[in-house]
């Protein structure tokens, strides 16, 4: 009874979101129908990412990330690997109607805050500790900024996201 309830207040909650007018992409960078492919670097355990996000609602995204990133020990002792595969929402903030006058570069910059929820499979290679192969499971929340210096074009940073500590990379608006 309580997965029933639950699923029905989700669906309330989530009609009400996508029914009501409390957001505007006009003027902004960022709008419903947008597709987001992007890639780059990860800092913190070094390596790289793979993002996409499709606008779903004028100020909310949905999509996914895959990254590889690692550490190496050296002195034989081998290599500790991370393969993140996630799937994340966020939230574009400068959309509000009520910002969407008072922001002038909402047309540059996109901030976008959001949580992310999937599996990170670890492993060893090299000699060492070779029984260490342990999947795992995450909730986190991430926070980044687009800048678009063209069109279709952006340049972004983000923090964690289920990825590496920092990601930066660029990518296009389709």
């Amino acid at each position: 009874m309580q997965r029933v309830f639950g699923a029905l207040l989700c669906l309330a909650f989530s009609s009400s979101i996508f029914a009501s007018d409390w957001a505007t992409s006009e003027g902004s960078c960022y709008a419903k129908g947008n597709l987001n492919l992007g890639g780059g670097l990860s800092i913190g355990w070094f390596g790289g990412f793979v993002s996409a996000d499709y606008g779903v609602h004028d100020a909310i995204s949905v999509g996914g990330a895959v990254g590889y990133s690692g550490y190496g020990y050296g002195l034989g002792y081998g290599r500790l690997n991370f393969l993140p595969i996630y799937a994340r929402g966020a939230f574009h903030p400068l959309n509000l109607k009520v910002l969407a006058d008072k922001v002038s570069i909402r047309n540059k910059l996109d901030p976008y805050a959001g949580v992310a929820t999937g599996y990170t499979l670890i492993w060893w290679s090299g000699t060492s500790f070779a029984d260490y192969d342990s999947p795992f499971s995450l909730l986190t929340e991430y926070v980044g900024v687009k800048f678009y210096p063209a069109d279709k074009i952006y340049i972004m940073a983000e923090e964690r996201g289920g990825l590496s500590w920092i990601n930066f990379g660029v990518g296009y608006t389709f």
